[in-house]
């Protein structure tokens, strides 16, 4: 709270202003045990202030909300390639349960397990587009990833893309490649 200028238009900082005022007006006519009776109240209303001040400063849940769906999303793209990411790893990283996980995801369109597979499909459609080499085979790149199945990870593949990841890998994304150019098809 240090630094911190109050808005002087709300009870609570006018009356700790008057009471300001008064006190430097009329604390030296006080007898000792008095003003020092006026000086433990005046602090009273400073952390009466900052206390105010605090909360008027506090994230809202709102807030809150949209700050925790952007850590849990960070950490699933930190942890995509873990087979075991699921929703009861990441609530179990998080300190909360699977139940408060999906409530928190209720809004977003899309439940927690979609999301990490459709961040695991956009990974591997990106890697597979790639020309550098390395273990470029389709379940290289989907074991790579988090998926343990292959036949299970292409069938869900064409369904998201529309080919099979070979064809994806062979055609760089989905479209032909012309003079030997990349031409990397659009990843969404």
């Amino acid at each position: 709270m240090t630094a911190t200028v109050a808005d002087a238009g709300g009870p609570v900082p006018t009356l700790v202003a008057q009471s300001l005022l008064t006190l430097v007006e009329t604390a030296g006519d006080c007898p000792g045990l008095v003003a020092g009776r006026l000086a433990c109240n005046f602090t009273d209303l400073v952390a009466t202030l900052v206390t105010e001040q605090a909360a008027r400063d506090a994230p809202t849940a709102e807030d809150s909300h949209y700050t925790r769906i952007w850590e849990i999303r960070s950490y699933m793209d930190r942890h995509l390639r873990d087979p075991e990411l699921g929703p009861k790893a990441i609530a179990a990283a998080h300190g909360i349960s699977v139940r408060s996980l999906h409530k928190l995801f209720e809004g977003e369109g899309v439940t927690v397990s979609r999301l990490i597979q459709r961040r695991r499909l956009q990974a591997t459609a990106q890697e597979l587009t790639r020309r550098d080499g390395g273990d470029s085979t389709v379940s290289g790149v989907a074991q790579r990833w988090g998926f343990t199945d292959a036949a299970h990870f292409s069938r869900i593949f064409r369904a998201w893309y529309g080919i099979s990841p070979s064809q994806w890998r062979d055609t760089r994304g989905g479209t032909e490649p012309s003079d030997g150019q990349d031409t990397r098809g659009p990843v969404s």
